[in-house]
């Protein structure tokens, strides 16, 4: 608050005390009048100078929770999120996925955008649920989703659970609809640089890998301990690709 406005409030508030004083003379003695005439002139002067502070506080209030949260879906923002990722890959074994939606665009071509933000919704509910106790989500912008868990022994069983979760159908209005996902995952301890970074990086490779084959939906997961960057993936090996079909 600017200091001008700061002293308006206080000689406002000063001006109220005399006038509260001198209506103890009633209400028509000189004086009574006299501050009451002031103390119109100062609230005046006063209301332009406060009239902004409500939205002023508003926007950032809406600001402040941009930064945590992301307002549609609830999750953390990026930067919080990569804070926790970072922890919890420094304090021992974790696995990073990176997801986005597949035929969402016909979604809200189709439906409308309130359809799409209630895939988005339920998206990121499912998601968070699957993380459980030992993990968080995040929304990057869009249908793209990340993901960090603890003890990742079993990642591969996980995130085909994620992606049969992911696959069911929504109900929006009178419509069921069911939207793909195509999911990267990562160990964060097989690579030589586990830097969340690094780690988004080779899930994100893992992704589009996924999203580069005709038909699209269903999961990558990174598991050999190379160096990173990770060479150009052949789209037609199948040693590491792991594809569930799922109905559009």
């Amino acid at each position: 608050m600017k200091p001008e406005t700061v002293e308006l409030i206080a000689d406002t508030r000063r001006r109220l005390d005399v006038c509260t004083a001198a209506l103890a003379g009633g209400p028509d003695c000189d004086s009574a009048v006299d501050a009451a005439w002031h103390l119109v002139q100062a609230v005046r002067e006063l209301l332009p100078a406060v009239e902004p502070l409500p939205a002023q506080v508003a926007d950032l209030t809406a600001r402040l929770g941009l930064a945590h949260r992301d307002p549609l879906t609830g999750l953390i923002g990026r930067n919080a999120w990569t804070d926790r990722a970072a922890a919890l890959i420094a304090s021992g074994p974790a696995g990073v996925v990176m997801l986005d939606l597949d035929s969402f665009k016909p979604v809200n071509d189709t439906f409308g955008h309130a359809a799409g933000d209630q895939v988005l919704i339920a998206t990121a509910q499912r998601l968070h649920e699957w993380c459980g106790q030992d993990g968080t989500a995040a929304r990057l912008g869009g249908d793209e989703f990340i993901a960090v868990v603890t003890d990742p022994s079993d990642l591969d069983t996980r995130v085909e659970a994620l992606q049969q979760a992911l696959t069911q159908p929504i109900l929006f209005r009178d419509h069921w609809i069911r939207v793909g996902a195509s999911i990267g995952a990562v160990r964060a301890d097989s690579l030589l640089d586990p830097s969340v970074s690094q780690v988004l990086e080779a899930a994100d490779q893992a992704m589009y890998a996924v999203k580069g084959r005709t038909g699209r939906r269903g999961w990558r997961s990174r598991r050999r301990p190379d160096h990173f960057p990770v060479r150009p993936v052949d789209h037609q090996e199948s040693t590491a690709t792991l594809a569930l079909s799922v109905v559009a």
